[in-house]
Parts: structure tokens; C-alpha cells; sequence
């Protein structure tokens, strides 16, 4: 097996941003980081220089973050390089000057094709080395001062994306976890007691949220709620939302609607306010950046999708019509507990 070795940086975010990195220098010599020069500028920051022998860039890439993360405790790879670069970084790598560099972003020198457009197109413009390369290899004479730079390249733009997508399911997960502590404290009691599940209360947001949407008025968003989690439970039984539906004047409706929105909405999953439709002032709800999609199984977000798909003409008036002719509520006395039971029997199909 050919082992080649390979260059490239790895910057660490340490748990604190005041921790002097000092103190880690040993434990990244003894914990297989020896082959690194380890730069401490920032606080709160560590600049790792690797030269790796590897049989392939990303082996040495993916091993050099796993040794770093494990010798470092609570620390995060914020980027591996090269992999974003400017024009005065991509002229080093070419071994040329950055005048001679700039002329072909400028369009200045000539060439069969469109020089990459930048990532990031501000002051200093940057580029993905992996889509410049291959570019000044077929329009230019440049080549790499490494000739393994192009793999290295390669290899350093699919690592940061893996780090960013573990980043972003974490961020995903604390939301999740957030939401679901904030919303036990203030509605956990109205969740139904065979279709309630503590655990995952969340889904009641990410409900609301998805079938909120850009807008939604709450009188129909409630509406929208009941025929969700009654149509997921006949055909997957159970219900997405684990909350239980009472019978009142205006259709079936969540018990304690009005308690479980504003809890959504203190958690940061929806927003509300006021819009005038027709001849009344209408309260409206409307989804937030916050994204609790990702943990919806497919048969959750395929019946909320269709749900409101199916819904997405009708006014409130209508759908509080439509509501009236479900044996849900027609059989159920006045302000009482709507049972699931009823989810074999609806009488609106929901393709």
C-alpha cells in the first residue's frame, strides 16, 4: 500500500472562549497529534499544521480530527484547510503572484471558461479550492507546488461538510430538547393519555409549526391539528402530536389550544399576530426558523403535508363546517374529550 504524506491544517474551537490553549500541547503530542505544529494565537482557538502519512488524503484528514477532538475534550473543528481560499492563499498553493493570479477572476486573461464564481463574494472574495483547481488545470499552465493538493483539496471540502452537518443535527437536537422541557413545564398535562408520548412532546410544536406555515389563522390551524394526528392514527395508529381534542362549538379542537400556541410560541417554534380577514380581525399563526422537521419520521410529514395540501383553499368558515359533519364531533357531548377511536370514522378523506 502506497503512503503518501499529506499537508493540511486543522483549526479546534476549545470549549471556552477564554482557554489558553497551552495546556493542551502534551495531551495532542501523547494522543497521536505528533506529527502536527500546533499555533496558539487566539484564545479560545488552536491551529493545528498537519503533515500525515496516509494511503489516502482523507484517511489522514478524518483520522488527524479524530486524534485532535479525542486528545482535546469539548473541542470542535470549526474548518480543516485548504478548502475556502482567497486570491493572495490560492496564488501561494500555485506558486505564483497574486497579480498574475487575479487576472483570471478578473476575466483578464484568456480563457475557454468562466473562472468559478466565488462562495463568498465580499472582501476577500474566497473560493472552494476543490472547484478552482481542476478550473486552472484545463484553462492555465499553473499546476499545485503539491502535487497532492488536488486530493487534499477533495478531501478537506467533504471533511467540513461532515463537521457542519454534525453541527447542525446537535443544534437540531439542543432545539429539539429545549423545546420539549419548555413545553412539558406548560402543557405536558394535556397530552392524551393512550396517545400521549412525554418523551417526544416536541412533536406537538413541530406540528403546529409545519402546518402554521407562512401564515395560518388559528381557528382553521386547529382544525388542520385534528385532522393530522386523526388520519395518521387510523392508518399508522397513532397520532403525531400525542395531544388530545375536546368537542367545543366551533369544531374539534386541542384541549387548551389556546395554552399549548402560546407555549409554541414562547418556545420560538411559531409566531402570532393580528390580520385583518374580511370583516373580522383574525389571529394568525406563522412558523419560525426554528426547524423541527428533520426529527418527523416520513408517515408524519407525508400526512401533515397533505393535510394541509388538501385544506389549502379552504377558509375558516368552511373547514369549521366541514368539521361539523364528523361523527367526532357530532357524537361527542359538548366540551368533552373526543376519542381516537374516531379516526376509523372520518368522514372528510384526506388524499
Amino acid at each position: 500500500m502506497t503512503m503518501n504524506e499529506y499537508n493540511f491544517t486543522v483549526l479546534l474551537r476549545l470549549s471556552s472562549p477564554d482557554e489558553d490553549g497551552e495546556r493542551h500541547l502534551e495531551s495532542l503530542a501523547s494522543g497521536g497529534c505528533d506529527d502536527a505544529t500546533v499555533s496558539l494565537g487566539r484564545r479560545g482557538y488552536l491551529h493545528l499544521d498537519f503533515g500525515r502519512e496516509a494511503s489516502s488524503a482523507l484517511e489522514a484528514i478524518s483520522s488527524a480530527t479524530a486524534d485532535a477532538l479525542a486528545a482535546v475534550p469539548g473541542a470542535d473543528v470549526v474548518t480543516v484547510g485548504p478548502d475556502l481560499v482567497n486570491l493572495t492563499e490560492l496564488a501561494e498553493l500555485m506558486g505564483c503572484s497574486r497579480q498574475n493570479m487575479r487576472r483570471y477572476p478578473a476575466g483578464e486573461a484568456q480563457a475557454g471558461e468562466v473562472f468559478p464564481a466565488p462562495v463568498n463574494s465580499g472582501d476577500p472574495a474566497l473560493w472552494h479550492l476543490v472547484e478552482v483547481l481542476p478550473w486552472l488545470e484545463r484553462n492555465t499552465s499553473l499546476r499545485p507546488m503539491d502535487p497532492l493538493l488536488a486530493e487534499v483539496a477533495e478531501a478537506t471540502f467533504a471533511e467540513n461538510r461532515r463537521h457542519q452537518e454534525l453541527r447542525a443535527s446537535r443544534t437540531a437536537r439542543q432545539q429539539t430538547e429545549a423545546v420539549s422541557r419548555a413545553l412539558m413545564s406548560r402543557i405536558g398535562h394535556l397530552l392524551d393519555r393512550e396517545m400521549g408520548r412525554p418523551a417526544e412532546l416536541w412533536k406537538a410544536a413541530a406540528c403546529v409549526a409545519r402546518l402554521a406555515g407562512r401564515g395560518t389563522v388559528k381557528t382553521k390551524l386547529n382544525k388542520l391539528l385534528f385532522y393530522a394526528d386523526f388520519r395518521h392514527c387510523a392508518e399508522f395508529g397513532a397520532s403525531i402530536s400525542g395531544l388530545r381534542y375536546v368537542r367545543l362549538p366551533y369544531g374539534p379542537v386541542p384541549d387548551g389550544f389556546a395554552r399549548i400556541f402560546s407555549a409554541v410560541e414562547d418556545a420560538g417554534v411559531v409566531s402570532s399576530f393580528e390580520e385583518m380577514r374580511g370583516s373580522y380581525i383574525a389571529e394568525v399563526i406563522k412558523r419560525t426558523d426554528v426547524d423541527l422537521d428533520a426529527h418527523l419520521s416520513s408517515s408524519e410529514l407525508a400526512v401533515l403535508d397533505s393535510v394541509r395540501r388538501h385544506f389549502e383553499r379552504t377558509d375558516a368558515n368552511t373547514i369549521v363546517e366541514i368539521s361539523h359533519r364528523e361523527p367526532a364531533w357530532l357524537e361527542t357531548p359538548p366540551s368533552s374529550v373526543i376519542t381516537y377511536s374516531f379516526s376509523r370514522r372520518l368522514v372528510e378523506q384526506v388524499d
